[in-house]
């Protein structure tokens, strides 16, 4: 057999293969859309330059978990309206959500205040936050308790900071 043939087939196996894998992608929206996934990734925000964590918030209705995470700008009244870019995960090896903030620089909110929140959560087990100074980003480690899917949009409030809001529900 011909060695570039053998080459290409080669690289075709490969790459249909990492195609099986693909991760699924979906774009947050401004509202809710009661459309949950199990796998896969919600990414949204827009670039404002440094921004803050300026607060955590968690309720619980039924059997949906809600977090609530404020973005703004330091020292900016009246908020930056919508959230910077992020990336969150849900992901079943292991079980856990993971939320990255890009050009997060600070936080008001520690990782001991945002454990105590979650303390009763039906399906958080804990939580870990991760501060990266040289990239400008804050990850945050959220596993699971169970297997769960998530919903995640934007809310967007004029004069008011960027809102990135997660449902979790049990599948």
């Amino acid at each position: 057999m011909d060695k570039n043939i053998a080459l290409s087939i080669a690289f075709s196996i490969l790459f249909s293969i990492s195609a099986w894998a693909a991760i699924p992608v979906h774009q947050a929206n401004g509202e809710k859309q009661n459309q949950y996934i199990d796998n896969g990734v919600f990414v949204g925000g827009r670039d404002h330059g440094p921004l803050t964590l300026l607060n955590v918030r968690h309720s619980l209705k039924g059997k949906i978990e809600r977090l609530v995470f404020d973005l703004g700008q330091k020292g900016v009244v009246g908020g930056v309206e919508r959230p910077g870019f992020f990336h969150i995960s849900i992901q079943t090896k292991p079980q856990r959500i993971v939320i990255d903030l890009e050009n997060v620089t600070n936080t008001k909110v520690t990782a001991q205040q945002i454990s105590h929140l979650f303390s009763k959560s039906p399906y958080l087990s804990k939580i870990s936050l991760f501060e990266d100074s040289f990239h400008q980003n804050m990850t945050i480690e959220l596993p699971l308790k169970s297997p769960a899917q998530m919903e995640v949009f934007e809310l967007v409030t004029a004069g008011k900071p960027g809102r990135i809001v997660l449902d979790i529900t049990s599948l």
